[in-house]
């Protein structure tokens, strides 16, 4: 009977570890490193040569925008296994982070989204986005400064499109 007791609370323990809720930074760490998921990691310099391959040249909201990046981070699981996509849904679902606050999630049609970030006087200088869908889950991490209000009121710009979402 006492090892009945004891086993059960050993599988408790276990479950209940595998539980516990990831920071981003844990969260980032552990899914970069998953088979077949595609890792970018632009710097500030790659992110100016991208611009400029890209004809993005001259004196746009949008570019100044992309200028005051540091650095994007994207982890796209969506080519990895099923069972490494259900994983990082599940933990996504436990994702939190003292550090970096819940700005915002979204659970519908099957999809959770996360967005963390600090927004200080209507600047952000870390923002990471979570899509926990299925078939196309991916990690997001964008650092620099970013004006939420030139987000807000650029038209046609697709960093952060959210419908009739308005940032702080």
């Amino acid at each position: 009977m006492v090892m009945k007791k004891m086993l059960m609370m050993a599988v408790m323990s276990a479950m209940l570890m595998g539980a516990k809720a990831q920071t981003l930074k844990e969260f980032e760490e552990r899914f970069s490193s998953s088979e077949n998921a595609e890792v970018v990691n632009l710097d500030k310099d790659q992110l100016k040569t991208a611009m400029e391959a890209a004809g993005m040249t001259g004196d746009t909201e949008q570019l100044s925008i992309l200028m005051s990046l540091e650095s994007v981070k994207v982890i796209d699981m969506e080519t990895c296994s099923d069972e490494d996509r259900k994983a990082f849904c599940e933990a996504a679902a436990n994702l939190s982070d003292d550090s970096l606050p819940l700005l915002l999630e979204s659970k519908e049609d099957g999809e959770n989204v996360k967005i963390f970030g600090v927004i200080e006087s209507g600047h952000c200088k870390d923002l990471v986005v979570v899509s926990a869908d299925l078939k196309e889950p991916a990690f997001v991490r964008i650092t620099g400064d970013l004006d939420m209000e030139k987000l807000n009121n650029t038209k046609n710009f697709n960093l952060v499109n959210i419908n009739g979402v308005k940032f702080p």
